[in-house]
Parts: C-alpha cells; structure tokens; sequence
C-alpha cells in the first residue's frame, strides 16, 4: 500500500481501492512498483496508471509474468497504443494470453474476420 501513497494516489482513491479489492493490503510493495513500471513502459501516463488501478485494483495480484505475457500477446497481434487500450479497458490486464489465443480462434472460426477480431480485442469486447 505504501507504493501507491508514493505514487500519488490519495486517500479516498486509496480507500476505493480496498473498498472493491481488500486484499490489496497484502500485496507486497516492491509487487504494486514493478507493476506500475511496466506500465509506464509501455507508455501509459501517471493519469492511466491510476484509473486502471482504481477500475481494477484486481490486476495488482496478477503474476507479473502473466500480465508480460498478455502485453507480449498484444503486441505481437499489432495493437499499438496499449496504453489507451488499457486505459479504456482496464479489466483486458486480468486476461492471459491464452485466453486471448482462444477468443481469436473462436471468433475466426465462426466467420469473423481476423482484423476485425483484433479490433474487438483493443476495444476491450471480449465477452
């Protein structure tokens, strides 16, 4: 929790934050700071690190491999600004990349374009 006062986040951010995911108190904070680092790597500004976090303090308890992974994935299917994707879709950080392998083939195999899949994918419509 410290790593997040050190980030900027203020009180009541904070307490809405364990308001939707309590055992955020748990997490380790060199864990809640590699994380904030990778998303910043791949250009996400301190204003979407925090609405994902706020949206979807779930994603904080993601094995960090898991979420290199999915990022990887993303990458590799063209999707270029990932920092809006996630800021607009907060909740695509708690799928792995398996999941997105298996949405795809689903969506192509029941006649939907593989361009038009990706689209579905940055939008964040993958229910």
């Amino acid at each position: 929790m410290k790593a997040l006062l050190e980030y900027g986040f203020i009180d009541h951010e904070i307490i809405e934050i364990i308001n939707k995911y309590p055992n955020i108190k748990d997490i380790d904070d060199n864990e809640i700071k590699n994380k904030i680092n990778m998303l910043e790597y791949i250009g996400c500004s301190r204003k979407i690190i925090k609405n994902i976090i706020i949206s979807n303090p779930d994603f904080l308890n993601k094995d960090i491999n898991d979420i290199k992974d999915l990022i990887n994935k993303l990458i590799s299917l063209r999707i270029q600004r990932l920092d809006i994707t996630f800021d607009s879709n907060p909740w695509l950080l708690n799928k792995d990349s398996l999941e997105i392998d298996n949405f795809i083939d689903e969506k192509v195999n029941s006649g939907i374009d593989y361009d038009d899949v990706i689209d579905l994918i940055d939008r964040g419509e993958l229910d």
